[in-house]
């Protein structure tokens, strides 16, 4: 996973920016089917 030769420490950071959000999409997917 080359981005573009960006340093470890930036991957590292867009791959945790990338969890996050999709974690939060699972979150609030979740928390609309559950009360509807």
């Amino acid at each position: 996973m080359a981005l573009l030769g960006y340093p470890a420490g930036i991957k590292f950071m867009v791959t945790g920016a990338v969890l996050l959000i999709s974690a939060t999409i699972d979150a609030v997917s979740r928390r609309g089917a559950s009360t509807t």
